[in-house]
Parts: structure tokens; sequence; C-alpha cells
């Protein structure tokens, strides 16, 4: 579910859509997500959202709260280092994380594990 979830309005229910989805997934199974967000920066994601509303697209884009992304992973076990910025995840070395701390937060990341 990297870059989809952000796509997934409030009304597809997603919480019981992924219940669905972790049910069809054999156990040891593993559900990745990233997913965009304006915790950091509103302002930015503000303008972004605007733009793509103004498109009159039929896909808009709904930016979710860590808080609001945390229970997509109900079900699975969080793989450390659990659900972070995308900077955070498992750096290697220079150049994996943003000098500007907030730029490590506009997408959270986690890998969860089926039991």
């Amino acid at each position: 579910m990297l870059f989809v979830l952000h796509w997934v309005p409030d009304d597809w229910a997603p919480l019981d859509l992924l219940g669905r989805y972790r049910e069809r997934l054999a156990p040891g199974s593993f559900f990745a997500v990233s997913h965009a967000s304006a915790d950091q920066r509103p302002d930015v994601f503000s303008e972004i959202t605007d733009i793509i509303a103004a498109s009159r697209s039929n896909d808009q884009v709904r930016l979710r709260s860590r808080a609001e992304i945390e229970p997509l992973f109900t079900g699975f076990e969080l793989v450390e280092p659990g659900l972070v910025g995308c900077g955070h995840w498992r750096p290697a070395g220079p150049g994996d994380i943003a000098d500007e701390a907030e730029l490590n937060t506009e997408f959270y990341v986690g890998v969860g594990r089926k039991p």
C-alpha cells in the first residue's frame, strides 16, 4: 500500500477495506504503508490539496495524521522501528534523513506483519 492510502477517501471505510485485505493474507505476510501527512507542514500540504481539488479529478487526496494512520495497521504487528517519518525508516547513512526535520515526516511509513 505504498503511496495508495492517501487516495482512499473516508467514505470508503479504509479500516474495513484493510480488514478485508488482511483476512486474505497468509500468516507471516508483510504489509507496507506509506501515507502523506500534513502533521508538520500544514500550509504546504493545504496548497497541494487545493491544487488537486481545483483539478476536479475524481481522485482527491486525503491527508491523515499519524494518529489516523496508525489504526490502519490494526491486526498487524508493527515491525521496528514502527510507524515513523520516511527519513527515519532504518536510515543507512548520510542523505537518508533530511536536514530539515519536518521534511522527514511528510510521509509516514511502516511495515506490519500478520501474526
